[in-house]
């Protein structure tokens, strides 16, 4: 077993120096360790695991000796194995990867893509499924192939879709689109001949998708498609705003239908620019940890500068923040919307008036961190990183509340307004255009006229959104902080 000394432990929140003593390998220990990667899942989630002292396996006296401790871990024959017996039964976020290089570019939003994000849908009781795009994103491949918001597929490559085959035919480095028409009468999906032909590229994505400014009965109303909290793009995010703010908007629709969540930091600025009343002192919500890591349980505050940072972490700069004085708010939400998207929701709630407009959000009230091979970093810098291996693991770490201890979202947060998106598959409106169900319905609420909501009648249900294979998707991440304590732990044996 390797000693462990002065780990630095860097994530979410400004989370200490940490030292954990272990005992040499010459220590009496009889059975040799089979894999490397074993004993690092081991020693990261034993630490880290929010669920930590409820898994039989991890918990501090599960294992007198090394002997013990190394015949367990060599009962699993790869890391895939072991995570997913260590995994709490109510986590449904932690996960695993082989390839840390790759993790790391798609926490910043970089990664192959063909540029567009889309839905996979189930007609009524039957295995066929076709997908519709949701958004494509500029200068992209789909782009230039000319997919837009609104189209429907229903083969690749030439072979129909089906829940049995999607994921080998979607995460493909090149596929042909067979587009359709989505007949509603019979909830069919017609062939039109035509085809999209597209290779993948590495994309870099800009979170902040849309700003724009509509004038309602003499009132300025703005709306922001934000679709990740990803803080190398925090400029962009204090542009936007300050350019609703230059027009003079005196009400707000964020949407948020795509956002599947990313840094808390980031969510703590965006609620920021949207609350003008909050100071460096009003608190936003807060963060609990393992019984290990209690002692830095805290509050997230709101925040009065803009933090700028670049791609691997490193803090650059900082400016000024944007801030709209608004009453209200209406989110536009959906089954992508999750964890950091939730967190400013309900972050917001006890501060502003919100009005939720779409369909149930995810539920991810946790938080995770990227856990790297370097145990002498405390396992969260690729510093001192084990070469043998380039297994990463992003385990939950936290849970997050609101500032009145509003936790209980784990069944996600429902709309007030409940429009589905798949009613309106065949139809869809471009984002941003005044007659999209979703925004309709906010601005119908500013402008005090009222709509009728259109009723689910399809039989459709969702079964994949490509947000789920986002690395995003699923961590709750932040850059490298400053350490400020120092928190000496020490295993039992």
């Amino acid at each position: 077993m390797r000693a462990v000394v002065s780990r630095k432990l860097s994530w979410i929140l400004a989370i200490p120096l940490i030292v954990i003593i272990g005992c040499s390998k010459d220590d009496g220990i009889n059975v040799e360790l089979n894999s490397e990667i074993n004993e690092f899942i081991w020693q990261g989630l034993r630490t880290y695991y929010l669920w930590q002292e409820e898994v039989p396996d991890l918990t501090d006296d599960r294992f007198e000796t090394f002997d013990q401790l190394h015949t367990f871990l060599n009962r699993f024959s790869t890391p895939e194995l072991l995570f997913n017996h260590f995994l709490h039964q109510d986590d449904r976020f932690s996960w695993i990867v082989s390839d840390f290089e790759e993790l790391d570019k798609a926490l910043q939003g970089i990664s192959r893509s063909f540029g567009y994000e889309y839905n996979l849908v189930r007609i009524g009781s039957t295995n066929n499924i076709f997908g519709y795009v949701q958004y494509v994103l500029t200068n992209s491949p789909a782009e230039t192939a000319g997919l837009k918001r609104g189209d429907v597929f229903h083969s690749v490559n030439g072979i129909r879709l089906t829940q049995a085959n999607f994921n080998d035919l979607l995460f493909a480095e090149s596929q042909v689109l067979g587009l359709g028409n989505f007949l509603s009468i019979n909830e069919t999906v017609q062939d039109n001949g035509k085809t999209i032909s597209m290779s993948s590229v590495e994309i870099s994505e800009n979170p902040v998708f849309l700003t724009k400014t509509f004038e309602v009965n003499e009132t300025k109303v703005g709306y922001l498609v934000y679709n990740r909290f990803i803080n190398s793009f925090h400029g962009e995010l204090n542009a936007a705003i300050g350019q609703l703010k230059s027009e003079g908007v005196s009400e707000m629709v964020l949407d948020l239908r795509y956002n599947p969540g990313g840094s808390i930091n980031t969510a703590r600025l965006l609620s920021s620019m949207l609350y003008d009343d909050a100071t460096s002192e009003t608190v936003l919500g807060s963060i609990i940890y393992n019984s290990r890591l209690s002692e830095f349980n805290s509050d997230l505050t709101f925040m009065e500068v803009v933090k700028l940072f670049d791609r691997d972490g490193n803090e650059i700069g900082e400016e000024a923040i944007n801030r709209l004085d608004l009453n209200r708010l209406f989110i536009l939400t959906g089954g992508a919307t999750a964890s950091a998207s939730e967190l400013v929701i309900a972050g917001l709630q006890p501060y502003l008036d919100l009005t939720l407009i779409g369909t149930t959000t995810v539920g991810k009230n946790v938080g995770s961190v990227t856990l790297y091979d370097s145990p002498d970093e405390g396992y969260l810098s690729k510093t001192g990183i084990n070469p043998n291996h380039t297994y990463a693991m992003q385990p939950i770490i936290s849970q997050l509340a609101n500032s009145v201890g509003f936790t209980d979202y784990v069944d996600g947060i429902q709309a007030n307004v409940e429009i589905s998106e798949l009613q309106h598959i065949g139809n869809l409106k471009p984002l941003g255009d005044e007659t999209e169900p979703l925004l309709a319905e906010a601005l119908s609420i500013v402008s005090g006229t009222g709509r009728s909501i259109v009723k689910e009648k399809l039989n459709l249900t969702s079964v994949y959104n490509s947000h789920e294979n986002r690395a995003y998707s699923r961590a709750i991440i932040d850059s490298k902080s400053e350490i400020d304590k120092l928190l000496l732990t020490k295993f039992p044996f």
